[in-house]
């Protein structure tokens, strides 16, 4: 096949993920990306057979500048929407059997999708949370400008993802959501890890606790802080902050693998590659019993889930610290789970099964 890709995803998790599917399926097929970013990101053309790049410099928002806050909401996104019609015409004029789309840091379900020709399948990693998610609604200030944008940002997201030839989402919490929002079904094909970099190895571990993310209350900070309140001074944690700079997978996996314990706080994740890492490194993986966590983590088995409470945390965590067996036995589980059901091979072989079937279909 011949597969163009599109994504405006912010460095993380569902953008190290696009990459490492994409690194399988251009072995096999031709791969090419079509990026939108201020400065291209010169080390990701490893993972494509060509990377097309379209400079676009985003304004930084910042709440009590409303010049800038109103340029974000109208000129940028008007800008932002006859660049991706280009885009799309670029991609048609280039015959690709299928365009295998990503989200949008801008919009979420991107403007593209209205404008392509090319049969298109969208990977909605959840629907956009400012609109569907209380938690993080109720965290903005409700001005009536925010209640104004919050409708038309409602309507731009909905119209992009309705003209998705297909969807694909990445675990069935976020399938529940994806229907609930739209009214649209969707395809459940779950991510993975790289299980032959994210590696345990034999050295004493000097960090207890480790949680990974930034310090917004959506990832989960604020119940770290309180679950750390009730921990005694004898226990090491360490707070691993994502959002200052960008957190390479050589880093990561030096902080799992120094790691007994990875906490996973954030709010309704859809899925989180975190718990998979960090098991695959050979840690006990603690998080909360919310949104894909309950799907990547077999309980009592490969990792706990456990209800947000700070204090019942705590407890699990001193449990599980002084449980020589459970700190032994559980990693294992994780570990051989992981190398059977949670590789990059069999994520990237169900996407390429879906994207065969929708081209042959239409």
């Amino acid at each position: 096949m011949r597969i163009a890709v599109f994504h405006e995803l912010h460095r993380g998790g569902a953008r190290r993920a696009v990459n490492q599917i994409c690194k399988i399926l251009k072995k096999t097929h031709v791969v090419d990306f079509y990026s939108v970013d201020a400065k291209p990101n010169i080390e990701e053309k490893k993972y494509f057979t060509q990377v097309v790049s379209y400079p676009f410099c985003s304004v930084k928002k910042e709440e009590r500048n409303w010049r800038k806050r109103v340029y974000k909401d109208s000129i940028e996104l008007l800008k932002l929407s006859r660049m991706h019609k280009k885009i799309a015409r670029d991609i048609d004029r280039k015959k690709y059997d299928v365009v295998f789309i990503h989200p949008s840091s801008f919009t979420q379900a991107p403007f593209i999708l209205r404008y392509l020709k090319t049969l298109s399948v969208y990977y909605c990693q959840e629907p956009l949370r400012m609109i569907y998610d209380k938690i993080v609604s109720t965290q903005t200030n409700m001005y009536i400008y925010d209640k104004f944008v919050k409708i038309f940002r409602k309507k731009i997201d909905k119209k992009n993802i309705e003209s998705a030839n297909s969807i694909i989402c990445n675990s069935l919490f976020s399938k529940k959501n994806i229907y609930k929002a739209y009214g649209l079904d969707s395809t459940v094909c779950y991510l993975g890890v790289e299980h032959t970099f994210f590696t345990p190895i034999k050295k004493n571990k000097d960090i207890d606790v480790l949680f990974v993310g930034s310090k917004e209350f959506i990832e989960g900070y604020q119940t770290f802080q309180e679950t750390v309140f009730y921990l005694p001074n004898t226990i090491k944690y360490t707070f691993l902050d994502s959002s200052k700079k960008w957190l390479s997978d050589q880093i990561l996996r030096s902080y799992y693998q120094r790691s007994k314990i990875v906490l996973c706080l954030a709010y309704d994740e859809p899925f989180g590659l975190i718990p998979l890492e960090a098991g695959s490194c050979g840690c006990v993986v603690v998080a909360v019993a919310e949104g894909g966590y309950t799907e990547s983590i077999r309980q009592n088995k490969t990792g706990f889930v456990i209800l947000r409470n700070p204090q019942l945390i705590a407890k699990k965590i001193q449990s599980i610290l002084n449980n020589k067996q459970i700190l032994n036995k559980v990693p294992k589980n994780a570990r051989r789970e992981i190398e059977n059901k949670w590789t990059w091979e069999k994520s990237a072989s169900n996407i390429e099964r879906i994207l065969k079937r929708k081209v042959l279909s239409s």
